[in-house]
């Protein structure tokens, strides 16, 4: 049995093409906005164009909050939910959530909710965004069904676990948005913020465009130096296979008696019969009475 309250906001469960789309605005959130907006918390768009929390009696709906990121200050914050009051750089906001009618999501009830009220209608719990800033999710329920009056969302469905029944304390169903909101009629101070945001927008890409044109100047002169060295290695490889061929050419036009005669072979002379030739070391006088036996006696 589903007897215990775990909500967790609108959890989207499922589309019928199998895959679930998450839409981004840029500065999709007042800056700054006075309440939370948690991953689940269902929201709406306000005259301003930017995101808001649904609420009241058959509250329109456009979707439901999936986190953020902006830059405040010096950092850059990726979070699964909007801190109230965050003041952020114009035009580095994004706002993330879902934006299909068609997609089915999993809420949690107040009370008891049974096979009979399908079909019927549920309203947002509670008149505040409630959730948590430690994890980042929202712990909205939805209220007790409303029968055939009009609400935010239709229950099409329970939940399929299996400790959660038709009739459980807290059933746990499955929900699509009823009153999905029309367009909205926008006032003269969204008007103004749009222009400001296109401007800032028009500043931001002539910012991008002179850092591009400074990285294409350096990238030129970069390739043009690397050229440049290229150009004088291939100069100088050049220039020592000249000297290289012209050191082979004087080599072949000498004599080959001369390209082939060692310094030492030079100073030896043409017969090889003729001296003069080393000196010979001088032979030991013989001892007294020594007779020579090749002289005759």
């Amino acid at each position: 049995m589903t007897a215990t309250a775990q909500p967790q906001g609108l959890v989207p469960a499922r589309h019928p093409s199998g895959i679930i789309r998450i839409e981004n605005l840029v500065d999709g959130v007042a800056n700054p906005y006075a309440s939370n907006l948690f991953t689940g918390t269902p929201v709406m768009r306000g005259t301003d164009g930017t995101l808001q929390f649904t609420t009241g009696v058959a509250g329109a709906c456009i979707g439901v909050f999936q986190g953020c990121e902006y830059t405040s200050g010096t950092k850059r914050f990726v979070i699964p939910y909007y801190p109230a009051g965050t003041t952020y750089e114009v035009g580095s906001m994004i706002a993330k959530f879902t934006a299909d009618p068609d997609i089915i999501y999993e809420a949690q009830s107040v009370g008891p909710v049974t096979a009979a009220d399908v079909g019927g209608a549920v309203n947002v719990s509670g008149a505040s965004v409630i959730g948590n800033t430690y994890t980042g999710f929202s712990t909205q329920h939805v209220g007790a069904p409303t029968g055939a009056t009009a609400g935010t969302f239709i229950i099409v469905g329970l939940s399929p676990y299996d400790d959660n029944a038709w009739g459980d304390a807290y059933t746990k169903i499955l929900v699509q948005i009823a009153t999905k909101q029309a367009a909205v009629a926008f006032g003269a101070s969204a008007d103004e913020s749009r222009v400001k945001r296109a401007e800032d927008e028009a500043k931001k890409q002539e910012i991008w465009k002179a850092r591009r044109e400074e990285d294409d100047k350096r990238d030129t002169a970069r390739r043009e130096e690397d050229k440049r060295r290229d150009d004088e290695r291939r100069e100088e490889d050049k220039r020592r296979e000249e000297e290289d061929k012209r050191i082979d050419e004087e080599a072949a036009r000498r004599p080959d008696d001369e390209r082939n005669r060692s310094p030492e072979s030079s100073q030896l002379p043409a017969d090889p019969t003729q001296g003069p030739w080393p000196a010979q070391p001088a032979q030991p006088a013989p001892f007294p009475g020594f007779q020579d036996p090749n002289q005759p006696r």
